[in-house]
């Protein structure tokens, strides 16, 4: 009798355990609970605050800030990332070993605002910035200019007692708006309303739809919108970030001069020779957050710190594969999966030589500057993205008018095609306001143009384009886009000129084809090594700073190579990125593949969490 009490006691006693831990078993919070008193600031509204920061979000050794744009609809897709970015990926933990390869003490691996996710997450979205901020993330919250704040501010009388507080406001978001000019061409639209909020079905017990939850249709330009945002962030935040660490390139050679005579002059039996640490940003890497870390990329960017590497100015993962032509004849298009931007010329002059031409002397190792050069990549692509949306707009515009004239028109009347869509014929007028070819508005163009030897794009200050990006003169950005060649034809709204960047990088290629043809890599390259040959073969010519390298296609597989099959045998791959899926399909590949870490408040104890077992498996 007394064993089957004890039996009894027992089953209890681990279903007493088992009900406390509950669907939180084997699990973690996603924010830790010291989080939110960290004694970073984590919700930022301008550049110029959020600067200082940055160094904290790029831990040693790699230096690398990750950046992400993230939207309410997104959210869930966001945590689940942010649970394999800590937990697989072990992104930002501190270094076990120091750079001598000597374990750190315990105390020593204790980083400053250890509690602070490594990571910068932009939004336009107030809600989600405020939330994430809340929760320890820092925060970019991209906030429009309150127009109607500073209309009241300037009708109030002067001696309106709220009046002086109204005026600091409307300034405020003045200052803090990088984008003003965007937004009043109509290119940068304020997020969407929230949707309709029905009330719920008491017998169905069916919820209303959470605030925020729509998603943004691929394709449209309220989606091109939100790219377009993510490249003013990009051409903002490397072209600071370029600007404050660049170095004189003779106070460079004179520095390295000394450290090479108490290298020779150390006595290195006495123990290493302490070298001052680096503090700042190396790189910026760009992410989309519907993906999942599986290990860390430090590997992949890193290694070009090697001696005489290519040191680029941007290595990007493939968005396509290989062997297919893309919309402008190359082989491979930028990725916003996978994009790092160098924004410090450390270690750049170890880099491969660079020539003018094929047959002078190497240049001065010094001058070459992959900072600057990942920033002009960025502005160009600015100026690209602002181009193809405006002529896509006024297009949409003018179709607009030409079908409502139609309908306000007597049945009988015809109407000359010279009068619509500046003469473009009756095939290609667009029936509604549509974004361009999502590749015409990709990094892909202006990134094939910035490195070519040929300068497509004129030279552009970092303050001059911040000016024409925010002054609130619409005027300055017209003028940027006139000295590309870029602007439109008053007359038309087209880009007559043919100066549009997908028909510019269209043009480069058929002008400067691959000379080898894929038959002379020999048949014995195959996988990542027939993809290593087709990039040393089509190398360059000598050029500007602008070096470009992609990586690995396998190991930064795009969503349909992933999910559909096609990886090379025995291939583990950094990153899957849940791109060529739309909307709840997201979620839904990711779950099939057992890669869906997230658990939601209302499956656990009222916090996000994170699925040990799953990120275990895999």
């Amino acid at each position: 009798m007394r064993v089957v009490v004890l039996v009894l006691a027992a089953v209890h006693l681990l279903t007493a355990s088992a009900t406390l831990a509950g669907p939180s078993s084997g699990s973690r919070p996603l924010f830790p609970s010291s989080s939110s008193s960290s004694s970073l600031p984590t919700l930022h509204t301008s550049l110029a605050s959020l600067l200082p920061i940055l160094p904290h979000l790029a831990p040693p050794p790699e230096h690398t800030l990750v950046v992400t744009l993230a939207t309410p609809a997104f959210k869930p897709l966001l945590y689940n990332w942010l649970c394999f970015l800590r937990d697989k990926a072990k992104w930002g933990a501190s270094p076990s070993h120091n750079r001598h390869g000597e374990p750190y003490e315990p105390s020593e691996r204790v980083a400053r605002h250890a509690d602070t996710p490594k990571v910068l997450v932009v939004t336009s979205d107030e809600d989600l910035a405020r939330e994430l901020s809340d929760h320890g993330v820092v925060t970019w919250w991209v906030r429009g200019t309150d127009w109607d704040a500073v209309e009241l501010a300037d009708d109030l009388d002067d001696d309106d007692p709220d009046k002086d507080d109204m005026l600091t406001y409307a300034e405020r978001t003045l200052d803090d708006d990088l984008f003003s000019n965007l937004r009043l061409l109509d290119l940068l639209l304020p997020p969407p309303p929230p949707p309709p909020q029905p009330a719920s079905d008491p017998l169905a017990g069916t919820p209303a739809p959470a605030e925020g939850s729509t998603l943004i249709p691929w394709g449209t330009l309220r989606y091109q919108s939100l790219m377009l945002e993510r490249t003013a962030v990009m051409a903002a935040l490397v072209g600071a970030l370029a600007k404050s660490q660049r170095s004189d390139p003779e106070w460079r050679k004179a520095q390295d001069a000394q450290w090479h005579d108490k290298v020779l002059a150390h006595d290195w039996e006495s123990g290493p020779l302490p070298v001052p640490e680096f503090d700042g940003v190396k790189g910026v890497l760009l992410v989309d957050n519907d993906a999942v870390w599986l290990s860390s990329p430090t590997a992949f960017l890193s290694h070009y710190y090697r001696p005489t590497g290519p040191h680029p100015s941007v290595i990007f993962a493939p968005d396509m594969d290989p062997t297919t032509q893309n919309a402008w004849g190359t082989h491979s298009m930028p990725c916003a999966c996978f994009f790092y931007s160098r924004v410090s010329d450390v270690g750049a002059q170890q880099a491969a030589p660079i020539r003018a031409t094929a047959d002078s002397s190497p240049l001065d190792p010094y001058l070459y500057s992959p900072a600057s050069g990942a920033a002009e990549v960025w502005r160009s692509t600015m100026l690209c993205h602002v181009s193809m949306l405006q002529e896509a707009l006024e297009s949409g515009r003018k179709a607009t008018q030409y079908r409502r004239a139609r309908e306000d028109a007597p049945a009988d009347q015809s109407m000359s095609p010279e009068l619509d869509l500046g003469g473009l014929p009756p095939s290609q007028r667009p029936s509604e306001l549509r974004a361009p070819s999502f590749q015409a508005t990709a990094l892909g163009p202006a990134l094939f143009l910035a490195e070519q030897p040929a300068a497509f794009f004129p030279e552009v200050s970092h303050e001059r384009f911040l000016t024409a990006l925010g002054s609130g003169e619409i005027d300055d950005l017209l003028d940027l886009l006139e000295d590309a060649e870029l602007d439109l034809n008053p007359a038309t709204g087209r880009a007559d000129r043919g100066r549009s960047c997908l028909a510019l990088a269209q043009a480069q290629q058929t002008l400067c084809a691959n000379p080898r043809a894929e038959s002379e890599l020999g048949a014995f390259a195959t996988g990542l090594t027939r993809e290593y040959l087709e990039h040393v073969l089509r190398a360059p010519p000598p050029h500007r700073p602008v070096r470009v390298e992609a990586l690995p296609f396998d190991v930064f597989p795009p969503g349909m190579r992933f999910f559909d099959g096609g990886l090379e045998p025995g291939t583990r791959p950094c990153v899957v990125h849940a791109n060529y899926a739309t909307g709840s399909l997201k979620e839904k590949l990711l779950r099939e593949r057992g890669l869906w870490a997230l658990i939601r408040p209302e499956d656990g104890d009222g916090q996000w969490r994170c699925d040990a077992g799953v990120i275990e498996r895999a």
